[in-house]
């Protein structure tokens, strides 16, 4: 089926520009393989999303979903799996459903967190590795766990787990937070207890028991039940490898209006290369891209 716009990822990001393309009186399909939301659906209280004092990410990606329906936007829930980006029509074939075909496409498919990248990580995922407290946290009530990382997201992990484990380490490789001081402050008042300058080396048992920390004082074992990583994500730009620019790090290249080196594709939101990675940029983003596209077209 040939459409005017097909929307890659249903992030914050991707759901906008379905929206200003669908209002802009375009025949618009948006495509997502896991979960309407995207990464921000992890997130249990957005606190700097102007209008609302508190809300979570699960939320706020339903009331921008039903915005899209109640527009007439069409959700196709699969993966592609293969792109054909430089004619004048987008072909994507997709896992179960066929190939879907553009006069323009928007790339929005966001980022996947990024492991520690140590032995048996993967085999320990499920099994004491989690990368989501708000999905995982309630396995390890009065149990004592570890968060690593020291971004935004690592403290709220770590204050989010504050109240739900017996114990909670936070383990950072420098000697002092990244984190808004806003939610630096904060952690002050919890019982998370940091540990900083310090990086995690191994992984002990399966399911885990302990991890292994190296410091500037040296060595270290610490009995945990439950490890989270937060630290940091990576680009999902796989399947336009050699057709799409990006960065050295996979990151793909735009331009203010979203635009990339190719005809009628745009990127938007965590997957372009770009300072600020927030749910509201992320619809700014959106909205360009989605407003772009329906001057192209009509």
């Amino acid at each position: 089926m040939l459409y005017d716009v097909a929307v890659l990822g249903g992030g914050p990001s991707g759901l906008t520009a379905a929206l200003y393309a669908l209002r802009g009186g375009l025949k618009t399909v948006l495509i997502e393989g896991a979960s309407i939301g995207g990464l921000s659906t992890l997130t249990s209280d957005i606190e700097n999303y102007p209008g609302f004092d508190k809300i979570s990410g699960y939320d706020l990606g339903e009331k921008i979903r039903m915005q899209v329906e109640s527009f007439g936007g069409e959700f196709l829930y699969d993966m592609v799996s293969n792109v054909a980006l430089l004619g004048n029509i987008k072909t994507l074939e997709t896992a179960y459903s066929g190939e879907i075909q553009a006069k323009l496409v928007i790339i929005a498919t966001g980022t996947s967190p990024r492991g520690l990248g140590l032995e048996q990580e993967k085999q320990l995922i499920g099994n004491g590795i989690s990368y989501c407290a708000t999905c995982d946290g309630n396995f390890y009530k009065n149990r004592v766990v570890a968060v690593v990382g020291g971004g935004n997201t690592a403290l709220t992990e770590a204050m989010y787990l504050d109240k739900i484990a017996k114990q909670v380490y936070l383990i950072h490789r420098r000697d002092a937070y990244r984190a808004d001081k806003v939610l630096s402050d904060r952690l002050q008042g919890t019982k998370v207890t940091p540990i900083l300058e310090s990086k995690v080396v191994k992984y002990n048992g399966n399911p885990l028991s302990s991890i292994v920390i190296t410091s500037p004082k040296g060595e270290q074992e610490l009995k945990i039940d439950g490890l989270f990583i937060a630290a940091g994500t990576l680009p999902n730009t796989s399947i336009f490898t050699g057709q799409v620019e990006c960065t050295e790090n996979g990151y793909i290249i735009t331009d203010d209006n979203m635009k990339t080196n190719l005809e009628n594709v745009y990127a938007i939101g965590d997957v372009r290369r770009k300072h600020l990675r927030q749910i509201i940029t992320a619809c700014a983003d959106g909205a360009i891209a989605g407003e772009q596209a329906v001057l192209a077209l009509i």
